[in-house]
């Protein structure tokens, strides 16, 4: 599992998120398991963030590097 930051998103990648108590299947873990990333945490303390702000975050970064970073607002 890479960190958000590490990887470079292309404009055509899929963001997939499964919900909060369960996530998605075990079979998608398997499948996708060296696409899989995860939103760095700041402390030993801190524990995850709901699925609302973890989509926040990661399409924010997604469209960073993508549109905004070409221009297309």
């Amino acid at each position: 599992v890479r960190s958000l930051y590490e990887v470079r998103f292309d404009e055509d990648d899929w963001l997939v998120f499964g919900n909060e108590t369960s996530g998605l299947p075990p079979g998608f873990y398997e499948r996708y398991r060296e696409a899989l990333l995860t939103i760095p945490m700041p402390g030993r303390h801190a524990r995850s963030h709901n699925l609302a702000n973890a989509v926040s975050i990661v399409l924010y970064e997604a469209l960073r590097q993508t549109r905004w970073a070409a221009g297309a607002v």
